[in-house]
């Protein structure tokens, strides 16, 4: 998002280790991308921060794509690899057509590194995207993305404990 809105500079905005266990360091402290010292295991952002690095290594914001939703975004990259795209949803699951200009292989990176390739059919392939970044690239340009109805694995109670309709008074 930030390459997006023209960052170039990323400076601290996370530390490399959690901050310590004592008062002096806990409450001035952001989070780390690794647990504090001396355990130092890495978290999951550790290896979304690498495939990021990864995946837009010397690549330039190029646009933001429309996706017709306003809680499912696509931003576009130009880089040594090609076009990259970044796709991603707010909240739940939402599928998305990615309509190419010819038949190809649709190449989907998700957020630990792991790439799937997708044969298109009639030009087009579904993916599905959640709040982690997605990365594809594609053998032939992306002539447009189609965003599908969310799918939510939760949803809030029809009605509330402790929900009593007001009953008017008179």
């Amino acid at each position: 998002l930030s390459m997006g809105y023209g960052i170039d500079r990323f400076y601290s905005g996370w530390f490399a280790f959690d901050c310590g266990n004592y008062y002096g360091s806990e409450h001035y402290g952001g989070c780390g991308i690794q647990r504090r010292i001396p355990y130092c295991d890495p978290k999951p952002a550790y290896a979304s921060f690498a495939t990021m690095t990864d995946r837009l290594n010397e690549a330039n914001f190029e646009s933001w794509v429309k996706t017709g939703s306003l809680t499912t975004f696509c931003l576009r990259f130009a880089g040594p690899r090609g076009k990259v795209h970044t796709l991603w949803t707010l909240r739940g699951r939402r599928p998305v057509t990615i309509t190419l200009a010819s038949d190809g292989e649709v190449h989907v990176t998700d957020s630990m590194n792991n790439t799937t390739i997708r044969k298109t059919k009639d030009k087009q392939v579904s993916i599905v995207t959640d709040p982690s970044v997605l990365y594809v690239t594609a053998s032939a340009e992306i002539a447009s993305l189609q965003v599908e109805e969310p799918i939510h694995l939760e949803r809030p109670a029809a009605e509330s404990a402790g929900h009593h309709p007001r009953h008017d008074p008179a």
